[in-house]
């Protein structure tokens, strides 16, 4: 009980840290783009081609918390013949405030894919 409690007061640390929310933001921006790629048969080196950058550029981005840039997202976007989203949602009307970078993803599915992110970061410190 005394675990769950003191995981309770760490994650609600984490749920007003701007940088925690950056970093589920890339973390959920990574996931889209990495399930799309796998849809359409693209690795990590044609990506690269695309971008017109190194493979290694693209390992850096993919393994390290680098703080991707909306010009990146977009230029990423674009190179897999996606669209780029980004909205922002008043804490009145839901949860908490929230910006989403979509690539096709539809609204529901997204927020299904943040609700399973909140229940497995509840399990599971990141």
């Amino acid at each position: 009980m005394q675990q769950s409690n003191w995981f309770a007061q760490q994650f609600a640390k984490f749920e007003k840290d701007p940088e925690f929310h950056a970093g589920v933001l890339r973390l959920s921006f990574y996931e889209d783009v990495l399930r799309i790629m796998e849809e359409k048969g693209i690795n990590r080196s044609e990506l690269a081609a695309r971008l017109g950058c190194s493979k290694a550029y693209i390992t850096k981005l993919f393994s390290d918390s680098t703080n991707v840039t909306i010009q990146t997202m977009a230029k990423i976007s674009f190179a897999l013949d996606c669209e780029l989203s980004i909205t922002m949602n008043s804490k009145e009307k839901k949860s908490g405030c929230t910006t989403n970078a979509q690539s096709g993803r539809s609204t529901e599915r997204s927020n299904r894919a943040r609700k399973g992110r909140r229940q497995y970061l509840d399990v599971r410190a990141w």
